[in-house]
């Protein structure tokens, strides 16, 4: 369906398969190589196409928050703060530990939208439309991340970098507004 569907129609998809996929996550098995959800998401967060781009981390931020609430009501020990104990017992639950590492292998694209929203943001004028959207992609695209980390399957030597570059990035656009 992904494949035939018209382009523009894309990006109303990736909302349905997300919440498809918060009830089937058995469906993030299949095979990558066959065209399965997991390379739509890819597909999508390596768009160039802002609109398409915006609805894959708009899915991905939400995909795993609800894994991250599933996490999270089935461990009581979320009570007293202990994130190591309730990520412990998700990741003995096999369908959602299985699909939040399936979900972790799109790190790479999460953050490569955080990148380019900071060159993005640095080549165009904050009143711009496509720079709202790229800014909102990245504020998608860190809400997923926050969510990986807190399911402990995030892999923070690749990470810190470009979070602190995006920030750094942020702050220099902020200054040079305040400046100017």
């Amino acid at each position: 369906l992904w494949q035939t569907a018209p382009v523009s129609m894309r990006p109303a998809m990736l909302p349905c398969l997300g919440f498809i996929l918060r009830q089937h996550s058995t469906l993030l098995k299949a095979d990558p190589g066959e065209g399965g959800p997991l390379l739509i998401f890819q597909e999508a967060l390596r768009s160039e196409e802002t609109a398409l781009r915006l609805a894959g981390t708009e899915a991905t931020a939400t995909l795993l928050a609800a894994f991250e609430k599933i996490a999270e009501s089935q461990s009581p020990d979320l009570r007293e703060g202990d994130w190591g104990s309730v990520v412990a017992k998700a990741s003995q639950l096999p369908a959602v530990s299985e699909a939040v590492q399936r979900l972790a292998l799109l790190q790479p694209e999460l953050l490569r939208v955080l990148r380019e929203a900071g060159r993005h943001a640095s080549a165009q004028g904050a009143g711009d439309a496509s720079a709202a959207s790229c800014a909102t992609a990245a504020l998608h695209a860190v809400a997923a991340l926050r969510s990986l980390s807190r399911l402990g399957v995030l892999h923070p030597a690749s990470t810190a970098p470009v979070l602190l570059a995006a920030c750094l990035a942020g702050s220099s656009q902020q200054l040079s507004a305040a400046a100017g």
